[in-house]
């Protein structure tokens, strides 16, 4: 799942921009058939947004080893 992090949908009553300064979220186990790499090549023909990728699998160092400098790995954590 994709998510774009917003405070609030609406202020006084109008849309909140755009604005590139808030990232997108992926929180995804890493394998192939999530398609990861696909929101990856997307984010790299849109170099003014940010994603951060939240997990872990079998392609966590196939993916994080040629990645643009707009998105960011963040390895799961397991609780303990």
């Amino acid at each position: 799942m994709l998510f774009r992090s917003y405070w609030a949908a609406l202020v006084d009553n109008k849309p909140v921009s755009e604005a590139s300064d808030k990232p997108y979220l992926m929180v995804s186990r890493l394998v192939h058939y999530k398609r990861v790499d696909l929101v990856i090549e997307a984010f790299k023909r849109m170099p003014s947004r940010r994603l951060i990728i939240i997990g872990d699998g079998a392609l966590l160092n196939r993916l994080s080893h040629d990645t643009p400098t707009n998105v960011t790995f963040r390895k799961d954590r397991k609780s303990t």
